[in-house]
C-alpha cells in the first residue's frame, strides 16, 4: 500500500474512529461519575466495584424470545452467569416505564497471559421495549426523579 491510498483510507475510515474515541471517552466519563455517585474513593477499586462498564443489549421479538435467551445463556460454559444479579422490569416496571430483563455474568479473558475475571451487565429486552429505552432515556432515565405525575407508574 502506498502512503496516498493510507492517507485515502484514513480520511474515509477518519469519522468511524472519531465516533469510538468519543463513545469511549463518554464511557469513561460515566463511570467517573458513576464512582463519585456510589462514594468510590480508590480510583483502583473503581473498575472492579461498578459492575456495567462493560455491558450488552440483547433484543428479540417477543418475552417468550427473552426468557429462552436467558435460559440458554445460563447454560454457557463461555461465561458464567450470576444468579443474584438479576433484576426483571418486565412484571414490575421501573417508574419511566422501562422493562428489560438485567443480569450479570463473568467473562474471563486472557490478557498478557494472565485470566481476568471481567463483570459485565446483559440487557435483554424486546424490540419494543429497546425502542421505548431508546426514545426515552435522555427524557426520562436521566431525570427519573423528575418524571410528571402522569408519565410515572404507580
Amino acid at each position: 500500500m502506498d502512503r496516498s491510498s493510507f492517507e485515502e483510507l484514513y480520511r474515509i475510515n477518519s469519522p468511524i474512529y472519531s465516533r469510538a474515541l468519543e463513545q469511549v471517552k463518554t464511557c469513561l466519563s460515566q463511570a467517573v461519575e458513576k464512582a463519585v455517585k456510589q462514594g468510590i474513593v480508590d480510583e483502583a477499586k473503581a473498575f472492579k466495584e461498578i459492575k456495567d462498564i462493560i455491558g450488552v443489549r440483547l433484543v428479540t421479538n417477543n418475552l417468550r424470545d427473552a426468557e429462552r435467551l436467558l435460559e440458554v445463556i445460563k447454560t454457557l460454559t463461555t461465561i458464567e452467569y450470576i444468579p443474584d444479579s438479576y433484576q426483571s422490569y418486565v412484571d414490575k416496571p421501573k417508574a419511566s416505564a422501562y422493562r428489560g430483563i438485567h443480569f450479570d455474568v463473568y467473562c474471563t479473558v486472557d490478557y498478557k497471559g494472565t485470566a481476568h475475571k471481567i463483570r459485565c451487565e446483559v440487557q435483554i429486552q424486546t424490540l419494543l421495549q429497546n425502542s421505548w429505552a431508546t426514545l426515552s432515556h435522555e427524557d426520562i432515565y436521566k431525570n427519573e426523579g423528575d418524571l410528571p405525575e402522569h408519565v410515572r407508574l404507580l
